[in-house]
């Protein structure tokens, strides 16, 4: 996996999208465990960036 970081001040623009980038009905296919480990994830990715 290559991951690249951009800093905040290169940013010229952000955008709030009306529509999630998850796809519809993910969490209808995993198991509630496997749901909150997505979440805690997503919720931890924030605050490293």
């Amino acid at each position: 996996m290559v991951k690249t970081t951009i800093r905040r001040d290169d940013i010229d623009e952000m955008v709030k999208q009306p529509k999630s980038l998850m796809p519809e009905r993910l969490l209808d296919k995993i198991t509630d465990q496997r749901a909150r480990d997505l979440m805690a994830y997503v919720r931890s990715s924030k605050t490293t960036q």
